[in-house]
């Protein structure tokens, strides 16, 4: 048997002018920031001040372990690993972190490092330098001032490879890790130190993790 409801006769309310109103403003600024959202994270996360006349924070000393975000106390393992961190400086105020930022620092070591270098701590020893990472923003363009923060960056990577190869011994098998800018760099470090033949870092090179 059918069962059939009948009509309550009930009718909604038609919305009012000012919640339709209220409404259209809204998908408005919806529309607006879809459209403009480039030059909104412009305005938000760029630093103000040309890169050219700022002055960058004092580079780190390498040859001290508070420059390293991770350094092994006894190596013991069968593999190194040399790790560089994802940006963890997202402020405006500079065009490269200090490593002494203190707010930078504490998302490097209770975030960064647990969830990007944890994974490799059972199979080997592990190396992360501190280094004045680009900000944010500076990944997004390819304006003067992003690629000359992206190079002192870099720059110091390469400086904290360059220490951690001295310290090492030659004969064990390395992985390379990086996440998000961090892999940007490890790129780099494969370009200038693993290229051509003959080249006995480049046979020690067991695996190169670059993510994001």
């Amino acid at each position: 048997m059918a069962i059939v409801r009948a009509s309550t006769g009930t009718k909604r309310p038609f919305p009012s002018a000012g919640v339709i109103a209220a409404s259209l403003a809204g998908a408005a600024v919806i529309a607006l920031g879809i459209v403009f959202q480039h030059s909104l994270f412009r305005f938000v996360m760029s630093p103000r001040t040309p890169f050219q006349i700022t002055t960058p924070p004092p580079p780190p000393e390498y040859g001290a372990r508070g420059a390293w975000l991770l350094w092994p106390e006894a190596p013991s393992k069968a593999v190194d690993i040399f790790y560089v961190h994802s940006t963890t400086y997202y402020r405006r105020r500079r065009w490269n972190a200090p490593v002494t930022d203190d707010e930078t620092d504490r998302i490097r070591r209770i975030i960064a490092a647990p969830n990007e270098a944890g994974p490799f701590l059972e199979i080997g020893d592990v190396y992360g330098p501190r280094y004045r990472e680009a900000t944010v923003y500076s990944l997004f363009t390819h304006k003067y001032d992003g690629l000359a923060a992206r190079k002192l960056a870099y720059e110091d990577v390469a400086r904290a490879f360059d220490a951690f190869l001295a310290a090492r011994d030659p004969e064990k098998p390395l992985i390379l890790a990086g996440y998000g800018q961090g892999g940007l760099h490890v790129l780099g470090l494969l370009n200038a130190y693993f290229q051509g033949e003959p080249n006995p870092l480049r046979r020690r090179l067991a695996a190169a993790y670059v993510i994001g």
